[in-house]
């Protein structure tokens, strides 16, 4: 079953040489998020699972089944934790040597790609250990959409969000700063679907990792003089970039070349400037495949946001087909089956469309307006947070966006795109930013900068076009 109903065709990128040489050096970032999904405990996930093992990734492939990528996986070298689904193929006591399982979206060789944000990825020899549901029509197979996939590491099993699986007391299972041993953990999974229900109350607050001796604080006698400006660590993707040294950003550098005067920062606590145009967003909602009205919801959901950021943003219904020079973003229902246990909506990228696509579950429920204000929300532009409208593990009555989202907005106005550190110019220091997520895939990477879902060549030309040639600084700058 294909879950869209128009055919693009990807645009070849051309390969860049200028600038290219800074790529190598730096690491990669993970993907963005913007699909959301029911928030799964470890404990929870270990009881769901129709299968649990530890395996190592064989292959990676991606078939075309109607025009539509899919990417099987196989994992080999098992260890089987639980498997529901031997026992109902009565296949007798040899247990699977191999598990394929199937995720939607994918790059095939005709250059077609589908990019759903969200979904776990995976590399060949990577050794993980896996909660699964037994739902081969679902776009992520895994419990809890990504969740249930841990990557396991010395330190031990680390989720695609940089926690670990800790065993806080026997037949206890939870995340935390620091793994436990995957042996700990597997007798921890075993324990409770032998006991198969939840435990009782919450489990122990996990140990504070040792710091050391110098964790304390204690002066030396020599107090440390502050720097005038402090290197900031705030994310510059992150909704909180924009306040981050207490004051509204700059206005973007101008793109007249190296001439161009640096703009000062505004004054502590100024306001945005008023003169910014809004935000134009248009969107177009299928009404069909689902219980409720979606567009009255659509239409809250964007009354929230307008309400909130007055001003600064205009969310408008748009056709499908209509022209003009913002794209046109689609709303929509998708087949129940895609969506799985856990899955409330799925935010698709495709090649060669400069709109994103989003599909609601139709068991959305009393959850759907939390997940339009989100998902309203990643059209705009915004990133992703822990908490409030913007986390993908959406919370029933999360439907007001908070301050930080409306501060984030602001930045996506005063700043060109280009300037992916939010310092007022196009620099190394936004290379650095481009090198460090090249390769990315997902829905709005900061250094994606054509839309296409793709951190690549294409990106760093962009780059390449507004990049200015300034002497080096002994500080790097600070995001704001």
């Amino acid at each position: 079953m294909t879950p869209r109903r128009h055919d693009l065709a990807r645009p070849t990128a051309a390969a860049r040489a200028p600038l290219a040489w800074a790529l190598t050096a730096l690491l990669l970032l993970p993907v963005a998020l913007a699909t959301t999904y029911l928030e799964r405990t470890p404990e929870e996930m270990a009881l769901a699972a129709a299968q649990v093992f530890v395996g190592t990734v064989a292959t990676v492939t991606v078939t075309d089944e109607g025009g539509t990528p899919w990417t099987e996986v196989t994992f080999t070298d098992l260890e089987w934790v639980a498997n529901e689904l031997a026992d109902d193929e009565d296949d007798g006591d040899a247990a699977p040597s191999s598990v394929t399982l199937r995720f939607l979206g994918g790059a095939l060789p005709s250059g077609e790609r589908l990019t759903v944000s969200g979904l776990p990825r995976y590399v060949e020899g990577q050794r993980v250990l896996l909660f699964a549901y037994d739902a081969p029509g679902a776009a992520s197979p895994v419990v809890g959409v990504r969740q249930g996939s841990w990557t396991l590491e010395v330190a031990g099993a680390r989720s695609e969000d940089g926690d670990y699986l800790t065993v806080p007391a026997e037949g206890r299972l939870q995340r935390g700063a620091t793994g436990a041993s995957v042996e700990e953990v597997v007798a921890a999974v075993r324990a409770l679907r032998e006991a198969g229900s939840l435990p009782e109350g919450p489990p122990p607050a996990p140990a504070e990792p040792d710091a050391g001796p110098d964790a304390a604080g204690e002066p030396d006698g020599t107090p440390e003089e502050a720097p005038a400006a402090e290197a900031s660590d705030v994310d510059p993707e992150g909704p909180e970039a924009a306040d981050a040294a207490g004051a509204t950003p700059p206005e973007p550098a101008g793109a007249d070349g190296p001439e161009a005067p640096a703009v000062e920062p505004e004054a502590p606590g100024a306001a945005a400037p008023p003169d910014l145009p809004p935000l134009v967003v248009r969107y177009a909602v299928d009404e069909s495949g689902g219980p409720l009205l979606l567009s009255t919801a659509v239409n809250r959901a964007a009354a929230a946001w307008e309400a909130a950021a007055s001003g600064a943003v205009e969310l408008a219904p748009a056709e499908p087909d209509e022209a003009g020079s913002a794209p046109v973003h689609e709303v929509g229902y998708g087949p129940a089956e895609l969506f799985g246990p856990d899955a409330l909506s799925l935010t698709l990228s495709r090649s060669g469309s400069a709109g994103t696509e989003v599909l609601v579950s139709p068991s959305a429920g009393s959850l759907l307006e939390p997940v339009l204000v989100h998902e309203l929300g990643v059209l705009i532009g915004l990133p992703e947070t822990d908490a409030g409208v913007m986390s993908h593990a959406v919370v029933a009555g999360a439907v007001a966006p908070t301050e930080a989202d409306v501060a984030a907005l602001d930045a996506l106005r005063t700043f060109r795109p280009e300037d992916l550190n939010r310092d007022g110019v196009v620099d190394f220091y936004d290379l650095d930013v481009l090198a460090r997520s090249f390769g990315a895939s997902g829905v709005n990477l900061a250094a994606d900068l054509n839309g296409d879902g793709q951190v690549d060549a294409a990106d760093l030309a962009l780059l390449e076009a507004a990049y200015r040639f300034l002497p080096p600084s002994e500080q790097p700058p600070t995001p704001r």
